[in-house]
């Protein structure tokens, strides 16, 4: 993806999976991440690590769609292997 982003900003990346449904109006931008889980490190703060990690990667994802998609409730999810579950990033601002 390669979507403009502000005033003279653009913003470069994969997005992993992409889930349109028409009939309730969602769209889902989900990260997949691989990230090793940290000794001890339970799947709830694996999962608040990758979103402070990712979240703004996912609101630029998330912004593209809204472009594409301008009626849409869009949601941004990351989705976390080791954990076997993923989380919703909240939008930012």
């Amino acid at each position: 993806m390669l979507a403009p982003w502000g005033e003279g900003g653009w913003i470069d990346g994969v997005i992993d999976l992409v889930l349109h449904d028409p009939a309730a109006n969602d769209v889902w931008v989900v990260d997949w991440k691989t990230n090793r889980r940290r000794a001890g490190e339970r799947d709830e703060d694996l999962l608040r690590r990758l979103v402070a990690t990712y979240e703004a990667q996912l609101e630029a994802y998330g912004r593209a769609m809204e472009g594409f998609f301008p009626e849409a409730r869009v949601r941004r999810l990351v989705y976390s292997s080791a954990a076997g579950a993923w989380t919703e990033v909240g939008p930012r601002g």
